[in-house]
């Protein structure tokens, strides 16, 4: 993590150029030495059977709300305990907060999870940068909250659009996929009106 400058957030179009830059260091974070150089390969039936750890996580909503649903009641499911108090805090508790050197932008991260950045609020990167478009009665690069309106809420948004997170606060688990993967990094413009659906 680095300070912006001024105590302003970086300009997102500026991660998408970097992107698509040889040698930068987004490009290195998204790009795979084994070829899979774009995103729509992940569409690809042979890709998707590969094991690749540091991504590729692929299950369906209905999965990852299961998950989710359980982190936000206290780690229990179906009468079972699967995460200690002390681990569900350090899921809860942001252990960096600031702009991220790859992303560009306001990022904040716990043990394992993302959550709202604090500092320099204002910037998500949804999709690339057009001022046209409108979540709500935001912009669509520019959100304050990616997890809904409370603190304790973490989660993780996933290449290509999806997004998912647990809101212990409000008991609240929330999960997005798609069937095809976009050209966008973080949530994109749907899964965030949902999630300003889920709140009204």
């Amino acid at each position: 993590m680095y300070a912006a400058k001024a105590g302003k957030p970086p300009e997102p179009r500026q991660f998408y150029d970097d992107l698509v830059t040889p040698g930068t260091l987004a490009r290195k974070t998204f790009t795979s030495p084994n070829g899979l150089n774009v995103i729509s390969k992940m569409n690809d039936p042979l890709v998707r059977a590969q094991p690749i750890v540091s991504f590729g996580g692929i299950g369906n909503a209905s999965a990852l709300a299961k998950f989710y649903s359980m982190l936000a009641n206290d780690g229990k499911a179906e009468g079972q305990t699967f995460f200690s108090r002390e681990t569900l805090e350090w899921m809860r508790t942001t252990l960096s907060d600031g702009v991220d050197r790859v992303f560009q932008i306001p990022t904040a991260f716990s043990a394992g999870f993302m959550k709202d950045a604090t500092k320099l609020q204002g910037a998500a990167v949804s999709s690339p940068p057009n001022s046209e478009r409108r979540i709500g009665k935001r912009p669509s690069l520019v959100t304050s909250r990616l997890f809904g309106p409370s603190r304790t809420s973490f989660g993780h948004p996933g290449a290509g659009g999806s997004h998912a997170f647990a809101d212990p606060e409000n008991k609240v688990a929330f999960a997005y996929v798609m069937n095809q993967m976009e050209q966008s990094l973080l949530p994109n413009e749907k899964s965030l009106r949902l999630v300003d659906a889920i709140y009204l």
